[in-house]
C-alpha cells in the first residue's frame, strides 16, 4: 500500500514512490511494461476529496505518452488499454472505465457486487499473452455485468493533457490528469461510505497492470509504526540539536 497524505475523512492523496521504471524489483508500483521508456505508462498520485455530495478523484499519470483520448495501443501481439478505477468504502466496491469497453461505458460508475466475477485480471484481458512482461494476477478492469450505480448518482470523467510536450517522469509531472466526478445526495448509502474512515481507490495504468497505484485514507498498522518511529526519530534529532 503507497503512502497515503492527508487526515480528513473522505480526503487523502496517493504518491507512487516509484520513479519511472527505475525499480529494483516487481513491486506493486514498479513499471514492467514500461521499462526503458522513460515511465512512459507511469502514474504520479491520485487525489480523493469527497463531500455529503460530491467525490473528485484526480488520477495524474503517463499513458501511451500523452494519448489524452486513452486509446488502446499494440505492444508485441497484444493491445494494451487504460485501465479502470475501482474505488469503495463501507464494504461497498465501485468500478469507472475511463474508456468504454464491452458493456462499459466510459463516465459511468458501476456498482461491483461480486468481486471475485466482475474484476478481470491481465491474464483474462489479455488472454494470456506471453510476448511481453505483465502481471498475470493484477486486476485492471471490471468484467461479468456489474449494474449502474444507484439512483440519484450522477458522474463524469473529464481527460486533461497536463504538459505534453514537456518530458513526464510520472513522479515529479506526469502527461495526463483524468477525473472522476461522482454527485449524489446528502445522506445517502454513497455519501456515507465515501465520507467514511475507510474509502480507498485502486488503478492500473494499464491493462497489463504494468503500474499499480493502491491506498486507503487510513494506514496499514506498518504504516503506523513507521510514521510513529519517524516522529519519535526526529524528535530526539530536535533534542539532541537544541542540545548541540
Amino acid at each position: 500500500m503507497l503512502f497515503a497524505l492527508g487526515g480528513l475523512a473522505g480526503s487523502f492523496t496517493l504518491v507512487d514512490p516509484f520513479p519511472g521504471s527505475q525499480c529494483a524489483s516487481d513491486g506493486p508500483g514498479c513499471d514492467v511494461v514500461g521499462v526503458g521508456m522513460g515511465g512512459a505508462y507511469d502514474i504520479q498520485k491520485i487525489s480523493f476529496n469527497s463531500t455529503a455530495t460530491q467525490t473528485v478523484i484526480q488520477i495524474f499519470y503517463n499513458y501511451n505518452y500523452g494519448d489524452a483520448l486513452l486509446n488502446g495501443f499494440p505492444v508485441g501481439t497484444a493491445t494494451l488499454n487504460v485501465g479502470d478505477l475501482f474505488f469503495g468504502g463501507g464494504g461497498a466496491t465501485y468500478g469507472a472505465a475511463l474508456h468504454s469497453h464491452g458493456v462499459f461505458t466510459a463516465s459511468t460508475v458501476y456498482t461491483i457486487s461480486n468481486p471475485a466475477t466482475q474484476q478481470a485480471t491481465a491474464q483474462t484481458v489479455l488472454s494470456g499473452n506471453s510476448s511481453f512482461d505483465y502481471r498475470d494476477n493484477a486486476v485492471v478492469w471490471m468484467a461479468d455485468s456489474p449494474a449502474p450505480g444507484g439512483g440519484g448518482l450522477s458522474s463524469s470523467i473529464v481527460g486533461t493533457a497536463v504538459n505534453p510536450n514537456a518530458p513526464a517522469d510520472g513522479t515529479t509531472n506526469a502527461f495526463l490528469r483524468t477525473t472522476l466526478t461522482l454527485n449524489y445526495a446528502a445522506g445517502s448509502a454513497i455519501s456515507n461510505q465515501m465520507l467514511g474512515p475507510d474509502v480507498w481507490v485502486y488503478f492500473a495504468s494499464t491493462t497489463g497492470g504494468n503500474d499499480i497505484i493502491s491506498g486507503s485514507a487510513i494506514p496499514e498498522p506498518a504504516t503506523w509504526a513507521l510514521m510513529v518511529t519517524g516522529f519519535g526519530g526526529l524528535a530526539l534529532w530536535r533534542r539532541r540539536r537544541a542540545a548541540g
